[in-house]
């Protein structure tokens, strides 16, 4: 079945954050289909093989900002994948 996760990055500091670079993994019970995220006018997420997703760099997030991203994966087999 496929599943979706949502990864929210808030930024609770009081200067702006740049450049922010947001990756996620996968344990080997999952394959990642694709991975969105609230970055305006960027493509999709790159997808490795290796389980990785690597979402396009967000430019400026300001104090109070928060921004979520979705990773949809699909189950590949049985485990406890944490």
């Amino acid at each position: 079945k496929r599943a979706a996760f949502k990864v929210r990055v808030k930024n609770d500091g009081t200067v702006s954050a740049r450049n922010v670079e947001v990756a996620a993994f996968a344990p080997p019970e999952f394959k990642v289909i694709r991975g969105t995220g609230a970055t305006p006018g960027r493509d999709d997420a790159r997808v490795d093989g290796d389980g990785k997703v690597t979402f396009p760099v967000v430019d400026d997030l300001r104090p109070g900002e928060a921004r979520t991203f979705t990773v949809e994966a699909d189950a590949v087999q049985a485990g406890d994948a944490r």
